[in-house]
């Protein structure tokens, strides 16, 4: 989507790739402690397993991010640095 955006005639700003990357990793940190606190507080089983679900898939999520975000900036970079 990046090369496209920049073939296409856009300009990427390194540090807006960067910022915005981060951001969402950290709006998924928030999510998780949103539901571990719930996953603590709650009676109820069902908001229990729920809560456990979406701890699972932001803790999978944040993995796969760890290796994407530096190739996705080295991406943006190059193709940035061809125009």
């Amino acid at each position: 989507m990046l090369r496209t955006y920049i073939k296409s005639g856009g300009m990427l700003n390194i540090n807006h790739v960067n910022a915005a990357l981060y951001s969402s990793v950290g709006s998924m940190v928030n999510w998780m402690l949103y539901n571990i606190e719930l996953f603590c507080t709650s009676d109820v089983p069902s908001e229990r397993d729920t809560a456990t679900e979406e701890i699972n898939q932001v803790v999978t999520t944040m993995m796969k991010l760890n290796k994407l975000i530096p190739d996705i900036l080295k991406t943006s970079v190059e193709e940035t640095n061809r125009i």
